[in-house]
């Protein structure tokens, strides 16, 4: 049947232009079996192989396996390609030199192990010598301690912009070319190897960093680290008790537009230092994007302090919030006459994991109120932004009284979204 259908007749070029655009990536081999015809147009097809390749390093030892493997790389040809190679607990990367003569049309490099298997630095030696020259994008994975030291200079990656690497000791032993990276995910023991590193990246553009909290307080003061194109940052610390405030005394990103740090997997508290915060927040004027995960870390005080410093907050975001976002939190937001509210910028607020009854409902629908007009409502300007969207989350059971105050602000046109996660949804010890 395949032989009389109409789509034969189309021409060749239409045909691949029809497999390029509409024939998802782990198809095409499917494709390539249904006729004689579809498969030689296929095979001919380089731009239909260039998905992500997935290399199973356990069985590049079985011959048919990298046979396969082979053939379907070369059917990329000449095009750049991406890699991810999946290891288990054997660490039988050097099989991978039966792949390398690939190396320059790799455009991303990826390495994942198991949790028993980390990547050996061996293997980033082996990189190093390595024709890199198309790579953008390296994710390590997980590496294991050394010596040697491994240096991979920017002459070896002259592209490379984007770089993920989690890092379990005490002393990071590979070096790669730290000032030409636009985008990093750093994953450290220690705080202060993760600053070090963050030096290093004159360019960085976005980064995430995770790292365990400061045991103490650094003696003597250390000197402040500027990171000038720095538009994102995540932080993610851990540990069961520390300090967070080393990093924010150390580190200036005075173009920083998006903040976001999560405590959900500290196990202890956070020895919060608002002097360190409000002098980070003084040295990043210009952040207009703020999620914080893990808030019951902070006091409803911590948090005021913090959006009064954030002059150009616009999007806010907290989740497990708990008990902090209280009815001293929503009068500071309340627009009144003459009186200049917190973050008059703000327009999107979204608060994940409240706690029932933190605050009285009328102190809510005054602060969303004061912040919400129709197009009709629109004569004279206003001294703060309006609302834009808004979503709450409260846990524990909500009464009606609430959910018809929630459908009345709805009913209004506010772009409210509302969700209550019932006591019996929750773990009794978080109630």
């Amino acid at each position: 049947m395949a032989s009389i259908s109409p789509i034969q007749s189309l021409p060749v070029e239409l045909l691949r232009e029809i497999f390029e655009y509409r024939v998802e990536k782990k198809e095409v081999f499917a494709v390539s079996q249904v006729c004689s015809r579809w498969r030689q147009i296929a095979h001919n097809s380089p731009r239909l192989w260039t998905d992500t390749v997935r290399v199973d390093v356990e069985r590049l030892l079985d011959s048919v396996y990298l046979d396969g493997l082979k053939i379907w790389l070369a059917r990329s040809e000449p095009l750049l390609i991406s890699l991810s190679c999946v290891a288990g607990s054997h660490n039988r990367y050097g099989v991978l030199e039966q792949i390398f003569h690939t190396s320059f049309r790799w455009r991303s490099l990826q390495f994942q192990q198991s949790a028993l298997s980390l990547l050996p630095i061996s293997v980033i030696a082996k990189l190093a010598e390595t024709p890199l020259s198309a790579l953008e994008d390296l994710d390590l994975g997980g590496i294991e301690e050394g010596p040697p030291p491994v240096t991979i200079t920017s002459s070896a990656l002259p592209r490379l912009r984007r770089v993920t690497i989690s890092h379990y000791t005490f002393i990071l032993h590979i070096q790669l070319p730290w000032a030409q990276l636009t985008h990093l995910t750093f994953s450290t023991y220690r705080g202060d190897v993760a600053i070090n590193v963050l030096a290093q990246c004159t360019s960085l553009v976005e980064a995430a960093v995770y790292f365990n909290t400061w045991d103490e307080l650094a003696q003597p003061a250390q000197p402040i680290q500027t990171l000038s194109e720095l538009r994102s940052l995540t932080l993610g610390p851990d540990g069961e008790e520390g300090y967070i405030s080393p990093f924010f005394d150390r580190v200036s990103a005075p173009a920083l537009e998006k903040l976001d740090m999560d405590f959900v997997e500290m196990d202890g508290n956070i020895e919060w230092s608002e002097t360190s915060f409000t002098a980070f927040q003084m040295r990043s004027s210009r952040i207009t994007y703020l999620e914080l995960n893990g808030c019951f870390h902070l006091s409803p005080e911590n948090l005021c302090t913090a959006l009064r410093h954030l002059p150009c907050i616009a999007e806010l975001k907290l989740g497990y919030c708990y008990d902090i976002v209280g009815n001293e939190f929503m009068t500071m937001l309340v627009n009144k006459d003459g009186v200049t509210p917190l973050a008059p910028r703000l327009h999107n607020l979204v608060l994940m994991m409240v706690d029932r009854n933190v605050f009285a409902p009328n102190h809510f629908v005054d602060m969303l109120s004061s912040r919400w007009w129709t197009e009709a409502d629109v004569s004279v300007p206003r001294a703060v932004a309006r609302w834009t969207h808004v979503e709450l989350e409260m846990r524990g059971d909500v009464s009606l009284e609430f959910t018809e105050i929630i459908q009345g602000l709805q009913d209004r046109g506010l772009p409210l979204k509302f969700y209550a996660i019932p006591s019996s949804f929750l773990p009794a010890e978080t109630l």
